[in-house]
């Protein structure tokens, strides 16, 4: 399966003094053609300005690098077999707005809904912390009319969880329809 890989993994991946560069590189090194890792417009525009910001090339004892350095690496990254371009998909600004309209002020909810909807229309993986919990794809899914197809259990770094209460909540109102 393809894996969109957020800006943060792009970053890791291509800082090796990052904390989390040997997890990035070990799952980069999991992708190939057949279950590549994806950019789309986003995770690229956001890791081409982390990536050129001074604060992080220092913090992560980079040389300089400039916007057309970066470019050129990004570029470069995009010619691996392991790598996979994805456009937005059709039917997508709407599933993101069902996602992305919350009843309260959350500036970070714009990317996470953003990703998650972008995963939901490729039927993509993602690895935005938020667009892997099983319980909010599952709400997320079924705000957008996507067929709500949550695991009854689901294995996450050796970990077995039950039904997500989301998916939990379905099997209720689908028992209290059929025992009508």
């Amino acid at each position: 399966m393809v894996s969109l890989y957020d800006a943060n993994l792009w970053v890791a991946l291509a800082f090796a003094a990052h904390p989390h560069h040997a997890i990035a590189s070990r799952h980069f090194k999991t992708r190939d053609s057949v279950q590549p890792a994806a950019f789309c417009r986003v995770t690229q525009q956001a890791f081409l300005r982390l990536a050129s910001t001074p604060l992080i090339q220092r913090t992560y004892a980079s040389q300089p690098i400039t916007n057309a350095t970066a470019w050129s690496k990004c570029q470069d990254l995009l010619a691996l077999p392991q790598i996979l371009w994805l456009d937005e998909p059709e039917g997508f600004e709407v599933l993101w707005h069902r996602i992305a309209a919350t009843p309260t002020a959350s500036p970070k909810v714009w990317m996470d809904a953003y990703l998650a909807a972008f995963a939901i229309r490729h039927d993509v993986i993602t690895t935005n912390k938020y667009s892997r919990d099983p319980d909010k794809l599952c709400a997320w899914k079924c705000a957008s009319n996507v067929e709500c197809a949550a695991p009854r259990e689901e294995t996450m770094n050796g970990t077995t969880a039950t039904q997500p209460a989301h998916f939990q909540s379905h099997l209720i109102r689908r028992n209290r329809a059929t025992s009508l």
